[in-house]
Formats: C-alpha cells, structure tokens, sequence
C-alpha cells in the first residue's frame, strides 16, 4: 500500500476569534504535550457526488468550524508558572491531502502496524507551541484473560489491567454536559496471571468490577489533589508507556464515541479505527460500524502471542454462543 502526501497546509479561522489564555486542568494533563489520539474514519463515494471530500470544501468547512471552537486552533504553552495551557492564537490546525492506491475493500480491513501508518507524522522533537492540537466489563475482562494466557507468563506473575472510566456524572456535583475537558479517570485491575488462567471468566470479571466501583466522588477527589500536588512540586502525573507493556494491558474505550455521526456532507463512515500501531500491550473497543450491535477489537501484541491470543478470544466467545 503506497500513500502519496500532495499537500499539507494549516487551516485558521476564517474570522477572528478571541485572543486568551484557557487554563487546563491536571486531569487534562496526565498525558505528555507530545500525544495526539491517532483515528481515521473511511467514506464510500456511493452517490457519486463529484465534490466527494473536495479538498477546497473541506478546508474551508473547517476554516468555518474553527470560529466556534477556536481553542483547537491555538497552541500549548507553559505558563509563568509551568503549567501547561491554551494560546487561543489562532494560528491553524494541520490539513494534509495524500492519495493511496489501495481500494476501499482492502482498508476497511485495514489493520496498522509499524510499516503502515495512516496518519501524518508529527515532529514532537519541536517545542509544544510549535505542534498543532488537533464499557463492557466482560469483553474487557475476557480481553484481560487471554493475553495473560497467550503470552505463556508465570502462573505468579502479577497482571494489571489500565482502563478508563468517565467520571463526568460520577463527581459531585456531576459536570455539565457543555464541558470539553477531560472527564477520564484511570483505574487498576490486578490479579496473577495463574488466577486468571484456573478460574472461569467471571474471576477476571469480578476485578474489572472491583476496580471500577473504586471510582466514587472520594477517589476522584483525591486523585485530582494528588495530581495537584506532583505538578505543583515539578513531577507531573503522566501514563507513561511501561505500564502498559507485557506482563501488563492497556483497554480503551470508544464505544460510546459518536464516530456514525461523523457525517461531513458525503454520508457515514463505513470504517473507524486506529490509523497508525500502537505499543504493545495497548488495545481499542469501538464499534462495528458495518454491523450494528456489534464490538471491533484492535490490540496490539507481540507477533509470537497474537496468533495463540486470537485463537483464545474466539474459542471462549463461539463456545459462549453455543451454550446460550
């Protein structure tokens, strides 16, 4: 699969928009400056419509957009302080027009991985005010279970299962439904890999249950002083790669995402997913949007456990459809 960049260009708004400084609060830092959530969506050209995802269209569609949401146009930046904040400065987001010679069927079973990568490269060497901003307890649990198993550790081996929780009608008071930060806690399921292995699926369950009723208002609370406190001091409160890495697993979750919505003037998308591999021990729920009801997996393994883990994963989930 070959994939041509004819163009890259920055979009601003196409009227002035405020000039501010939006503050960002500690959960919206957990991450490092340097990340960027790497999706893509695929669209079908089933009407014909000669303006199919016109370049020109779109830019000026999202020079439009940009006016409401200005702060996606603006740059990160350290206050006098140190904390990380918003420039609203208006200065554009990236837009990149490539061509790829792969038809629509082969990519919408496109899988990444490190020699194919379906999002623009982003220079993260460069400082942050130069770089453009742009669940199902069982299925997670059943997740959790068989990469422990396919990649053959100890049976006293420690495993701890990273996944989020949105905790936006959890707080006290609950946020507002116009509220655009981050509203995701992290919570720790733990368990030895030959507990998972011995007991039934319901074990693995039972922790992912265990770790998510942990997430009350007190927690919370307490996770936001803590996080406070570590940026206060220099530290700051990052995920940090190794913790998702083997013996351990990391699930996120983007059911709930809208991404059927996503309809830009051509019709739905017949495909959303990661656009470029992720480390190992990182994985994705998101929905099939070709079938409705239906859940899509992406996880990222090593080569010599992949092939045992998905013979695992669908072992338990056919055997479960015969029993019921």
């Amino acid at each position: 699969m070959k994939i041509t960049v004819k163009e890259s260009t920055m979009v601003k708004p196409m009227k002035e928009t405020p000039t501010e400084t939006l503050w960002l609060s500690n959960l919206d830092l957990i991450y490092t400056p340097n990340y960027h959530s790497r999706l893509v969506n695929f669209y079908r050209n089933d009407a014909g419509a000669a303006d199919f995802f016109d370049a020109a269209v779109m830019k000026a569609a999202l020079s439009k957009a940009l006016v409401e949401f200005y702060p996606i146009a603006g740059r990160l930046e350290r206050g006098d302080d140190g904390h990380i904040v918003i420039n609203c400065n208006g200065e554009g987001v990236q837009f990149v027009e490539a061509e790829c010679d792969g038809a629509m069927d082969e990519l919408c079973s496109f899988s990444p991985s490190p020699d194919i990568s379906l999002v623009p490269a982003v220079d993260y060497s460069k400082d942050i005010s130069t770089i453009p901003l742009f669940l199902l307890q069982v299925l997670t649990g059943h997740v959790w279970r068989c990469a422990s198993i396919a990649r053959g550790l100890a049976e006293d081996q420690e495993t701890r299962l990273r996944f989020s929780v949105d905790g936006r009608q959890k707080l006290r008071p609950p946020l507002p439904e116009s509220y655009l930060g981050n509203g995701i806690f992290y919570t720790v399921a733990s368990a030895l890999c030959g507990q998972l292995k011995s007991n039934p699926l319901k074990f693995a369950v039972g922790k992912v249950r265990e770790a998510i009723d942990r997430i009350d208002n007190d927690y919370m609370g307490s996770a936001l002083d803590y996080m406070e406190l570590h940026q206060r001091i220099g530290k700051g409160v990052l995920l940090r790669k190794g913790n998702l890495n083997c013996p351990n697993l990391g699930i996120t979750n983007w059911i709930r995402l809208p991404f059927n919505k996503m309809d830009f003037g051509w019709g739905k998308p017949v495909y959303t997913g990661p656009g470029a591999a992720v480390i190992e021990g990182r994985s994705y729920l998101f929905a099939d949007l070709g079938n409705e009801g239906c859940i899509m997996l992406a996880i990222s393994l090593y080569s010599e456990h992949m092939e045992r883990f998905e013979k695992l994963f669908h072992h338990v989930v056919i055997q479960n459809s015969v029993h019921n």
